[in-house]
C-alpha cells in the first residue's frame, strides 16, 4: 500500500492527459475530473496512516521512518531535476497562473525549504523568512503535486504529504 498502489490523484492525471490513445476529454468529463480535486485532497489527509509506514519500512532499511521524511529525501535525491523542470515550466503558459520560481536560485531554494518543512518537521513560518519564500513554497508544493506521479515517483502516503503541505500553505 505504501509504494505499489496508484492514488485517486495520478490516475485522474493520466486519464486526462491528452496524447496516450486520448484527445483529451470531452467537456462533461473533464468538470467530473475537476470536481475531484476536493475529494482527493480530503483523501491525502486520511491516507497516511503511521502504523502501517513504520510496518512498511521497518524491514526496509533504505526506507525514511516517516511518510514525511521519505517525500523530503526522494525530492533531495531528484533536487537538480526538480529545479530544472520548476524553471523551465515557469515560462510555460500552463503553469503562469501559478508563479512558479522562474529562476534556479529561487526554485532551489524553495526547495530546500519545502524539504526542511517535511524532512524535519519544521513549521513554515520558521524556515522561510519573508512572504515570498512562503510563496515560493506553497507554489512549488503545489506544481509537485500536480506533477507527482504514484507509484512512479513516490509512494501514496509520501506524495500525500506533498499535497497536504500545499493545502495547508494556501
Amino acid at each position: 500500500a505504501c509504494r505499489v498502489k496508484g492514488d485517486a490523484s495520478s490516475w485522474r492525471k493520466v486519464l486526462t492527459m491528452a496524447g496516450f490513445g486520448n484527445a483529451g476529454l470531452p467537456p462533461q468529463i473533464q468538470s467530473n475530473m475537476d470536481s475531484l480535486v476536493a475529494k482527493e485532497e480530503a483523501a491525502a489527509k486520511a491516507s497516511i496512516d503511521l502504523d502501517v509506514w513504520s510496518s512498511y519500512a521497518q524491514s526496509r532499511p533504505y526506507v525514511q521512518a516517516t511518510p514525511q521524511q521519505e517525500a523530503a529525501a526522494i525530492m533531495t535525491r531528484n533536487r537538480e531535476a526538480i529545479v530544472k523542470d520548476v524553471v523551465k515550466q515557469a515560462s510555460i503558459s500552463k503553469w503562469k497562473s501559478l508563479n512558479l520560481p522562474d529562476s534556479q536560485n529561487e526554485a532551489d531554494a524553495a526547495l530546500k525549504r519545502m524539504v526542511q518543512i517535511l524532512g524535519k518537521g519544521v513549521a513554515a513560518d520558521d524556515v522561510c523568512h519573508s512572504a515570498k519564500d512562503k510563496q515560493n513554497v506553497q507554489t512549488l508544493a503545489t506544481f509537485l503535486d500536480l506533477r507527482i506521479c504514484v507509484p512512479r515517483d513516490m509512494g501514496s502516503m509520501a506524495a500525500a504529504t506533498i499535497k497536504n503541505l500545499a493545502v495547508e500553505l494556501r
